[in-house]
């Protein structure tokens, strides 16, 4: 197999993503003198030993091949459905946060077949962007190692979540707004106070697109949350979330990990 490689990627992290080791690669790519020395774009074979086979649909259930940026959170989304149940279906799939593009997954019975497919990668949007004009989506979310965290039961009691749009979101001109359009409800429907911050943009802009959250409190153990994203939330370009999202925003559901506390 034939894998082309992204920004940030290193051997380490492509062997453990394939099952694989970084000698094997090593083996089969003699071209590479410097294992620490690989850039974005170059192309490399993985191993056949390392590639896994992919799964068949049984009835009722169809096959989705992953496009570039695609997260198992954001395929959930598009077929309406829970991230367990992607999971459950996809039995091959050891770890659910190294998924990578070209490999097929199943998308169980229950899912909804998209009136419209997935635009180039594989971005959660219902329009083509239009330069200047692109809707803003969600694009995932995640825990600080990466693992997504809707219809996780496995959060920590103080999570690092990670939100991750297509478009500028902590630029000066929006940020007093966007702060304010993150919101963690318990299933108490008590709200739950939050730290959300940011990286400004003029400090790192690579991290323009990403919103941080932690709640100021441990949550607590075998409790049901939601974390809810207003509508309003707005890019620098003035796009708001509502736009892709029939003007609803967007709601993770999440749960902590650990038993609950003892009534009584």
């Amino acid at each position: 197999m034939v894998y082309v490689i992204k920004r940030d990627d290193t051997l380490t992290a492509i062997a453990r993503r394939f099952g694989t080791t970084v000698a094997a690669i090593l083996a089969a790519n003699p071209q590479i003198d410097n294992p620490s020395l690989i850039f974005e774009g170059q192309t490399i074979t993985i191993p056949d030993a390392a590639v896994p086979q992919a799964p068949q649909p049984v009835a009722g259930q169809t096959s989705y091949i992953v496009q570039e940026g695609d997260t198992l959170f954001l395929i959930a989304q598009k077929f309406s459905l829970t991230l367990d149940d992607l999971i459950a279906a996809n039995k091959l799939i050891e770890k659910p946060d190294l998924i990578f593009p070209g490999q097929t997954i199943i998308i169980p019975a229950k899912g909804r077949i998209p009136t419209k497919p997935l635009p180039h990668g594989g971005k959660n949007t219902e329009e083509p962007g239009i330069p200047g004009q692109k809707p803003l989506s969600l694009i995932s979310a995640t825990l600080e190692d990466g693992r997504d965290i809707q219809g996780s039961t496995e959060i920590p009691a103080t999570p690092a979540i990670k939100l991750r749009f297509d478009k500028n979101v902590v630029n000066d001109s929006v940020w007093e707004n966007n702060k304010k359009s993150i919101g963690l409800i318990s299933e108490k429907n008590e709200n739950i106070p939050l730290n959300v911050t940011r990286i400004d943009d003029t400090v790192d802009f690579s991290q323009r697109m990403n919103i941080f959250a932690r709640p100021v409190s441990p949550l607590v153990p075998g409790v049901s949350y939601k974390l809810k994203i207003s509508p309003v939330l707005k890019s620098k370009a003035g796009e708001v979330l509502g736009r892709t999202t029939s003007g609803q925003g967007a709601t993770i559901s999440l749960k902590v990990k650990g038993p609950p506390a003892p009534l009584g």
